[in-house]
């Protein structure tokens, strides 16, 4: 390896480590704020910097405690200033900690000198009562004029479903990213087929973020069923593929994002049905919706084949679709098969148009459903077994 491979190497993990800070940055101190509450239906500028108590007052209210230290904090804004980090209202124990405020110096995107806000996020166990996690703090007033980027990250906030399942999730503020991840823990077939299939599909969203359908992300090549590794390794993948979309797009206020769901959504001792549903953003007009569904056959660890495909099944999949595409495809003209695999879910096994793919944009994803007994003759075998036809 060259000490040139080495340095890049280095440079890319220190994006990815929140609590990092290189040799060019400045630690800014900060002293926090305590004893606040945010006012409801008011949204944080996206700046994050409250520069007055004219504006402090517009998101916030004093929350008095009783006992020693339970008056809010006074903050004297011709001297200080406050940084506002409020996260979406959940009903987990939630813990921001390690916050460090970084001064980076002049940012890539404009003439302002940024400051980089870096913390971790920890979920906890699901509580009765619902909260708005919020750390507010104070630092110097000469920062008022700065731009502030969050760069908080949830890692791996764990939930199982079962003993025989995980949920990995992960936030990155610097990125724009929300992903959420079920697979089974169980080693065997079953797991290493589903981590492949979500291996691909996170493969297909650091893949969002190319400028040329030619430019592909490397594909994980790590140890087969490590879920740790392949998860965070795309990660790094769809965060450094999102900078560099973000410096050509030379947009600062208009940044990559990527929400990213593959839950699973059905399941018996038979199968396991996934669904994967995101949304893409790269700067443009508007972004993409994604939308996929696969079942898999508990029994085998493979893909389940569902139905045959055939001419007669593509005629009744035509005779189901919305009446405005009538024009496109008539019985004559019958629709093609989904590119999506084709799943079993509630009962049904449903075919998936994703955007784009048989109609304009505009009309969004297309579904199309059956119960088993209503085309038991396109039935595969293995599809009659799933579904418990026979």
């Amino acid at each position: 390896m060259t000490k040139q491979t080495i340095i890049a190497l280095l440079a890319a993990i220190l994006t990815l480590m929140p609590g990092m800070v290189s040799a060019k940055e400045k630690v800014v101190n900060y002293t926090e704020v305590k004893h606040y509450f945010h006012i409801k239906d008011t949204t944080l500028p996206y700046n994050k910097l409250i520069t007055s108590q004219a504006d402090f007052d517009k998101y916030f209210s004093p929350a008095a405690v009783m006992g020693k230290d339970g008056e809010p904090t006074k903050i004297d804004f011709r001297k200080k200033i406050v940084v506002a980090i409020a996260l979406s209202e959940t009903d987990r124990a939630t813990e921001i900690k390690d916050l460090k405020v970084v001064d980076t110096g002049k940012g890539e995107y404009s003439e302002k000198n940024e400051l980089h806000l870096r913390y971790t996020v920890n979920y906890g166990p699901r509580r009765s009562y619902v909260i708005e996690p919020m750390y507010l703090v104070t630092i110097d007033a000469k920062y008022r004029d700065y731009l502030v980027y969050d760069e908080g990250v949830v890692m791996q906030a764990d939930e199982s479903y079962s003993t025989d399942f995980r949920n990995m999730h992960y936030i990155g503020y610097n990125g724009h990213i929300d992903l959420s991840i079920d697979y089974p823990t169980a080693p065997g077939r079953l797991h290493n087929a589903v981590l492949d299939y979500e291996s691909g599909l996170l493969k297909g969203a650091s893949d969002f973020f190319t400028f040329e359908d030619s430019i592909t992300t490397p594909g994980y090549a790590g140890a087969e069923g490590d879920a740790d590794k392949m998860f965070n390794y795309y990660i790094g993948q769809m965060t450094t593929n999102m900078k560099g979309m973000d410096k050509a797009n030379g947009m600062p206020y208009r940044p990559c994002s990527m929400q990213y769901k593959i839950l699973r959504t059905d399941e018996t001792d038979r199968y396991l049905t996934l669904e994967a549903n995101g949304y893409g953003y790269t700067g443009g007009a508007h972004g993409q919706s994604m939308s996929k569904g696969v079942t898999f056959n508990k029994a085998t660890g493979k893909k389940a084949e569902l139905v045959k495909k055939t001419v007669e099944l593509q005629k009744l999949i035509t005779s189901r679709l919305p009446k405005d595409l009538g024009e496109n495809y008539t019985q004559d003209n019958p629709v093609p098969f989904p590119v999506n695999d084709i799943f079993f879910k509630d009962g049904t096994i449903v075919f998936l148009y994703e955007s784009d793919e048989i109609a304009s944009h505009a009309a969004g994803k297309i579904m199309v459903t059956f119960y088993p007994a209503e085309i038991q003759k396109e039935l595969t075998e293995e599809g009659k077994i799933i579904t418990e036809i026979n």
